[in-house]
């Protein structure tokens, strides 16, 4: 009716044209379709139907080309973490059928918790096998184009995600919460594994937090802050030691 083509796909395999006026403009001329470009002679257009006309604009809405040379995109866990490439994290690296901020947000979150230690990814052959189940799934799901790399249908991505939290969670906890870029032998983070006591939070100790103690701050001590001593304020009680200065008691004390 309009001279639209008949879809070669079935109803949500590809991006809808959503428009309120579209149609109208087709009913009254003011927009003609056309078949698909086959070539471009100077101010001629020549359509793959045989038919031409001359164009005084060409507008390519093509989109953009995906590509990352330095990893295959291919192999991207969850639809944030390269398979080949640890400690790069992609967060809104999607496109959904729906809005892409609260994936974008629970992405974020998935990263946090990764970065300090509560989450874990599996290992590499789960998640092999993960982002193929991906792809097989979205090769049902979509027409076969670059169009459609990065889609995801939101209510069951956001889904995916929240079980994946959980389940990353429980890796972690097995593994000690122990962050991805943290050297060997070091604590677990602040605020991660509360329950065991000083283990959990080895700051609070004066050798993790040497700027706490007596040598790295001096001002703390009584030879720095001679006025909260009786000797330097005699005036203070008649030359009797009426402020006991307890700061350079504790500071003498740790030496």
């Amino acid at each position: 009716r309009f001279g639209l083509p008949r879809p070669d796909h079935r109803l949500g395999q590809t991006h809808p044209t959503v428009s309120t006026r579209i149609l109208d403009r087709l009913a009254h001329g003011a927009i003609t379709v056309r078949p698909e470009i086959e070539e471009l002679a100077g101010e001629t257009v020549r359509y793959r139907d045989g038919a031409s006309e001359p164009a005084d604009l060409v507008v390519c809405a093509t989109g953009y080309k995906i590509s990352f040379p330095f990893f295959d995109e291919d192999l991207l866990a969850k639809r944030i973490f390269p398979v080949d490439l640890g400690g790069l994290y992609f967060v809104g690296f999607v496109q959904p059928w729906g809005a892409i901020m609260p994936i974008a947000e629970v992405q974020g979150r998935i990263v946090g918790d990764h970065l300090i230690g509560a989450y874990a990814l599996p290992d590499r052959a789960q998640m092999e096998r993960d982002v193929e189940r991906m792809l097989a799934a979205q090769r049902r799901r979509y027409v076969a184009s670059k169009r459609h790399t990065i889609q995801v249908d939101f209510s069951n991505h956001m889904v995916e995600l929240r079980r994946e939290i959980a389940a990353g969670h429980e890796r972690a906890r097995r593994r000690g919460f122990a962050p991805p870029l943290a050297p060997a032998g070091a604590p677990a983070p602040f605020g991660v594994a509360e329950g065991n006591g000083s283990a959990a939070r080895p700051a609070e100790g004066s050798a993790a937090r040497p700027a706490e103690g007596n040598a790295s701050r001096p001002a703390e001590g009584n030879a720095a802050r001679p006025a909260e001593g009786s000797a330097a304020r005699p005036g203070e009680g008649g030359g009797t030691p009426s402020r006991p200065a307890p700061e350079a008691d504790v500071a003498s004390a740790s030496r």
